[in-house]
């Protein structure tokens, strides 16, 4: 303030008489206690600096008692103190000042311009940090707004390439069944895992939304939400059957495949409950192979049944039944062992073991033998079948039905064609299911037949001869007739 008002080092405005304004306008502030100093002239200057710089009348009495320049032109020259009181009891003095007074003042105040204004340094600084401060703020949100975008982008990115990773069962009804795994709703590439929320056993019938999460070998994840019309069934049907009879399933079947003919096809289907018999080309002769063995082992069990012996009862191991072809028989006996009659038994359907079969057949003869199974069918047979090995898709439903019929005698056979070959032949793409069976191979002749426990089981066979593809010939022709067996079951 003082180097503002350097240009009026004066205890006088010019101009101003303040003997007169003493004498004329005095009496307004009488009542005012201002010791040592005129009331008018503190009210001039009072008035003065409100004017000039344009403040209320509180940071007018501030700046007079900061500036000992302004004090003087108030007339005093004394104690600070004394002036401050003399502001404060002239608080009201601009309210109180005569309109005459002002009217006096404004002309010669107008002859002398108001002193500069002074910036304002701390509101200029607090101005300034507040925009420093508000910038700095703007930077960092910028910052952190751009990395989180960029640090989303590249989330983004590495989801969608995870996702390219995996299939996810797009039907709209997914069904499920004990056997459905977490394979039939979504795959994956090799080195990729998924997983599904709600896991498969917590799913219910309606409308649900799955999760299924990706990962992969970095631990990086990625999420896809579909919704399944989910239906919980005893099993998802591939075949519309309904109506149909086994023998315009086959028929069907064979239409479309046009390798099967009577010279190279037979077929059996028996349903135990309702009785049903179907046999296509029951007749046609085909090498028995392996398949023998299951009558074979039923002629030991009746023997056991009897009493005449024990399943450790043995057999002389000889000569004339080693074939060499490393069986488990010959890896565990040496010719000339006496081999107990569970290892036989049971290595003959469960490894299909040749050798076994062989000390097996050494115990009747090879005459012999054929004359005893010939005794579980009543069909008639072809007089090869007493002499060489030869079946018909006839004899090995008479069998495999007098097995069902009787199971209580044979459980141990029937468990050990549970353990045969599992997940080919008739079980080839066929799990829902046991599956009780016994194969045999043999010069282009390739068979199956079986014992297939749904809730109310049923007897297939199947015998070919030098037709291609045939595994997956038995497992289509399983399925089917499974679906034909439930379909009437459900009926």
């Amino acid at each position: 303030m003082r180097s503002e008002l350097k240009s009026r080092q004066t205890t006088q405005l010019p101009g101003i008489n303040w003997d007169h304004f003493d004498e004329v306008y005095g009496n307004d502030f009488a009542d005012l206690r201002l010791p040592g100093l005129s009331p008018v002239r503190v009210a001039a200057v009072l008035y003065f600096v409100k004017s000039a710089y344009g403040v209320s009348n509180r940071a007018a009495r501030k700046m007079i008692a900061r500036s000992r320049d302004l004090q003087r032109l108030c007339g005093y020259e004394k104690d600070h103190r004394v002036l401050t009181l003399s502001l404060q009891t002239a608080e009201n003095l601009s309210a109180r000042t005569s309109p005459e007074l002002m009217d006096d003042l404004d002309p010669l105040f107008g002859k002398c311009p108001p002193p500069r204004r002074r910036f304002p340094v701390k509101a200029a600084a607090l101005l300034l940090g507040i925009v420093l401060a508000a910038g700095a703020w703007l930077f960092v949100k910028t910052t952190s707004e751009h990395a989180a975008a960029q640090e989303a982008q590249e989330a983004a990115s590495i989801e969608a390439e995870l996702l390219t990773h995996v299939t996810v069962n797009a039907s709209e009804t997914l069904f499920i069944t004990e056997l459905t795994t977490l394979a039939d709703v979504v795959e994956t590439d090799a080195g990729y895992t998924a997983s599904l929320e709600p896991a498969l056993s917590a799913l219910t019938d309606g409308e649900q939304t799955v999760t299924v999460t990706v990962t992969g070998a970095d631990g990086a994840t990625a999420k896809i939400e579909t919704t399944y019309e989910v239906s919980l069934v005893d099993h998802v049907f591939t075949y519309d059957l309904t109506g149909s009879t086994a023998e315009e399933v086959l028929e069907a079947y064979i239409a479309g495949n046009d390798e099967i003919s009577e010279s190279n096809f037979a077929f059996f289907y028996y349903a135990p409950e309702t009785g049903e018999t179907y046999i296509w080309n029951g007749d046609t002769v085909f090498l028995g192979a392996s398949t023998i063995k299951v009558p074979l082992c039923m002629l030991f069990y009746d023997l056991i049944n009897a009493g005449n012996l024990t399943l450790s009862s043995t057999i002389l191991y000889t000569s004339s039944s080693y074939l060499g072809e490393g069986n488990s028989t010959e890896g565990t006996y040496s010719v000339g062992a006496n081999i107990p009659l569970s290892f036989l038994l049971e290595q003959s359907i469960v490894n299909s073991d040749n050798t076994a079969a062989n000390v097996l057949i050494s115990y009747f003869g090879s005459d012999a033998y054929r004359t005893k199974i010939a005794a579980y069918s009543d069909s008639k047979l072809p007089a090869a079948f007493y002499t060489s090995n030869v079946i018909t898709a006839q004899y090995n439903l008479d069998v495999l039905r007098y097995l069902y019929e009787n199971s209580g005698a044979y459980e141990d056979l029937i468990a050990d064609m549970l353990d045969a070959c599992a997940g080919q032949y008739l079980q080839t793409d066929f799990d829902e299911y046991a599956v009780a069976h016994k194969y045999g191979s043999y010069n282009g002749n390739l068979h199956d037949y079986a014992i297939v426990y749904t809730e109310e089981p049923y007897l297939i066979g199947v015998f070919t001869k030098d037709l291609g593809y045939i595994e997956s010939i038995m497992g289509e022709l399983n399925t089917l007739f499974m679906e034909y067996t439930l379909t009437n079951l459900n009926a």
